[in-house]
């Protein structure tokens, strides 16, 4: 069983409730506060939720760890999202992708820089619903998320868009971009 972090020993393959993804900035912009509601809104829930703060965040900043939580600073998103059914988040543009890799619906709360309009895109695209910073609590990131999990379809439009990133095969192109430069 391959872990969710290398200090960690429980398995992201483990049976057991659906997996949710809670990701903040890996650059601080006081989104605190984003992880805490959403740790909150789904407490009680029957999922469980891996939360990462990045390196600029301790996982005691967080106010209560109920049990169905696991606090991290760093794990592999991309091995999360294999197996998560959505992901919570602050519509940064590369977790936003890496959700879309792996087919994967998300709640977006946009908290500055590009993420308006990378939540906004991704709302577009049928495959995300975005709650407003100003409007981010544990109450409406819990509806949210519940609306998002009820939304079959949504789930189905994540994955037509997963399997039309990974039909372009990015690393053959990169490559042969790369390559073309230093011959």
């Amino acid at each position: 069983m391959r872990g969710i972090s290398d200090e960690d020993d429980v398995a992201i393959d483990e049976a057991g409730d659906p997996w949710i993804l809670v990701s903040i900035s890996s650059q601080r912009q006081d989104d605190i506060t984003l992880a805490q509601a959403a740790v909150e809104a789904l407490a009680n829930q029957p999922v469980r939720v891996l939360v990462t703060l990045g390196p600029e965040h301790e996982p005691s900043e967080l106010a209560g760890h109920p049990r169905n939580a696991r606090i991290e600073k760093t794990v592999s998103h991309s091995a999360v999202l294999e197996k998560a059914e959505l992901l919570v988040g602050h519509a940064g543009h590369g977790t936003v992708m890496k959700a879309l890799w792996h087919g994967k619906p998300m709640v977006l709360i946009p908290w500055g820089r590009d993420q308006p309009g990378v939540a906004a895109r991704a709302q577009a695209l049928g495959v995300a619903e975005v709650v407003s910073r100003s409007e981010a609590s544990a109450a409406s990131i819990g509806a949210a998320v519940r609306r998002v999990m009820a939304n079959k379809a949504m789930g189905r439009i994540a994955a037509s868009h997963s399997e039309r990133l990974r039909a372009s095969n990015p690393p053959a192109i990169a490559a042969a971009l790369f390559a073309s430069l230093v011959e």
